[in-house]
């Protein structure tokens, strides 16, 4: 039998009489609770990460297996074989291709046998370390929601996705999704705006969590504080994240829906003290981004950074071929060039070209 999957502050939420029980001394903690009475109970919400409805679903075979009684429930098959197994598909807040993809180092550790499962390594040590695991980015979306913030540290959702899957989509709350340094498929989903990468993506820490440029301490940096930062009077319109690829080899599939999806084909680079330090135009190279969905009426827009380089628009087979210095980077499917409007912003040390 396996424990990992325990989170001992997430059961204790979902089950609030067992405190009591502790404090009386009757069990020692929850985990004690759980192996000696929870778990032949039928008690399931034991992590953020584990849905017994997802379970079952992905693993008909052990559905059938609980009509004969032999397991409580789908997690005690987990703990007892599923884990080991190295089945991973415990929940729709995880995906197991993204995380592998995403850190090639997890990959490598799973391939030695260190971890039987990349799912295995996120629960005993990504969780910790709030590493991503779907192309849904947890942390964009909490940090510009705090009354979901606060529900998800209280146990009302397991995570953000989860409150974004359920309501936020249909609440007009914004997103973004991330791609990983592999050829990957994003789907933007949700009514709101969302922000679409097809690259792999991470916020740098210190924006979240050290003094300035965060001004206002929403704990978020928006693009307007970034330009203060700079000493500049014009407005910094491109959001001050890091990327760990920039597409030269990826083949992405960014896929947009109802709402206003902003496709982006590069980024600036600032420092952990909020100056510019560079511009990178993903794609260039062998890869390259098809964009489904596009609707300019809805808002969409597609935003492409460039230092001296020139731009064009050609036609192609699949769609509007975007071009840079004679290098495909991206083809906006089922739209001609002459549809394609772009809006060039100059700035300081780069180019910003918004298609609409």
């Amino acid at each position: 039998m396996n424990f990992d999957i325990f989170d001992e502050e997430y059961y204790l939420q979902q089950n609030p009489g067992i405190s009591a029980a502790i404090t009386q001394g009757l069990v020692t903690s929850g985990l004690d609770h759980f192996q000696r009475y929870g778990l032949t109970e039928g008690r399931t919400k034991v992590s953020r990460y584990y849905n017994e409805t997802t379970y079952l679903e992905n693993n008909p075979g052990v559905a059938n297996i609980l009509q004969t009684n032999i397991f409580a429930s789908g997690l005690e098959h987990f703990i007892n074989y599923g884990y080991e197994e190295g089945r991973n598909n415990t929940s729709p807040d995880y995906d197991e291709t993204f995380y592998l993809n995403k850190y090639n180092d997890v990959a490598s550790q799973v391939e030695t046998g260190t971890y039987v499962s990349g799912f295995s390594h996120f629960i005993q040590v990504g969780s910790i370390e709030n590493l991503q695991t779907t192309s849904f980015v947890d942390s964009f979306y909490l940090g510009r929601n705090s009354d979901v913030a606060e529900a998800v540290n209280n146990g009302v959702f397991p995570t953000g996705q989860a409150h974004y899957r359920e309501y936020g989509q249909f609440e007009q709350r914004s997103a973004r999704f991330t791609g990983t340094p592999g050829s990957d498929v994003i789907l933007g989903y949700g009514e709101g705006e969302k922000d679409i990468y097809g690259v792999d993506v991470t916020p740098r820490p210190s924006f979240l969590s050290l003094p300035g440029p965060d001004f206002n301490n929403d704990g978020v940096v928006t693009p307007e504080e970034a330009s203060r930062q700079f000493g500049q009077s014009q407005e910094f319109t491109s959001s001050p994240v890091v990327t760990y690829s920039d597409g030269s080899n990826e083949f992405d599939t960014l896929v947009g829906s109802a709402g206003q999806d902003n496709f982006f084909l590069g980024r600036t680079s600032v420092n952990g003290r909020g100056f510019f330090t560079g511009s990178t135009t993903f794609y260039q190279g062998e890869g390259v981004a098809l964009i489904q969905n596009f609707d300019p009426s809805d808002g969409d827009t597609i935003k492409l950074i460039i230092g001296s380089s020139d731009f064009d628009i050609a036609e192609g087979e699949l769609g509007a071929t975007i071009l840079v210095e004679n290098d495909p980077i991206a083809i906006v499917e089922g739209y001609e060039s002459s549809q394609l409007t772009p809006i060039e912003e100059d700035f300081l040390f780069y180019r910003e070209v918004t298609f609409v």
